[in-house]
């Protein structure tokens, strides 16, 4: 369809009308994932802004520590490490605010012994993260998943740590309807309309 659309100068009507497409096609929505990168330069030629930022969120995938984007499109794949960059900073600020709570130093007072209650759950957390979540990229421990049993463990709370020190990392910033929960997925980085690798004024 895009090469058609492309051939007949039509591409901007093409886009328009592929939202409702996208809607009503569970099969399409269910292989974004896995099409996330190829999708991405069909998304940029198109202009459609919403596919885009999805794919891109989707194509950065299950967290991996030592990933780099690489996509052909060059500001496309500068897009990508921002986006990247910035769940790397709410990951660093969610891992100081544990830091902080290990050391004792929590935002609300609690007697001392809990603080070892919370590194020892810590710990515990962290050792089923690798042993059970055996879906973690290369081997590794997946970890969306063990921040979200951080988060949800009993012993979390305002007593330990700030209520949003983890919440801002299970932000989902897609657009489109989703088919699955990517639970080894970190969806919180928000991508502007203005940092989309396109003139946003030319039809």
């Amino acid at each position: 369809m895009t090469r058609m659309a492309r051939f007949y100068a039509a591409l901007p009507i093409l886009s328009r009308s592929l939202s409702a497409s996208i809607l009503q096609s569970r099969g399409f929505l269910s292989q974004m994932d896995s099409n996330a990168e190829q999708l991405l330069g069909v998304a940029k030629e198109l202009r459609h802004a919403e596919l885009f930022k999805d794919c891109l969120l989707l194509y950065l995938g299950p967290w991996c520590s030592d990933f780099e984007p690489q996509i052909d499109d060059h500001k496309t794949n500068l897009l990508a490490c921002t986006l990247r960059n910035r769940i790397c900073h709410k990951i660093a600020v969610a891992q100081g605010g544990i830091l902080d709570a290990l050391a004792g130093r929590s935002y609300f007072e609690y007697d001392s012994a809990d603080g070892r209650k919370f590194a020892n759950k810590h710990y515990e957390i962290a050792n089923e993260s690798f042993e059970e979540i055996e879906h973690g990229p290369h081997g590794k421990a997946c970890m969306p998943c063990f921040f979200r049993a951080l988060k949800n463990a009993d012993l979390m709370g305002a007593k330990f740590l700030k209520e949003d020190c983890l919440d801002t990392l299970f932000e989902n910033y897609l657009i489109l309807p989703a088919l699955d929960d990517y639970q080894c997925h970190f969806l919180c980085a928000k991508i502007l309309d203005e940092e989309l690798p396109w003139d946003r004024t030319q039809n």
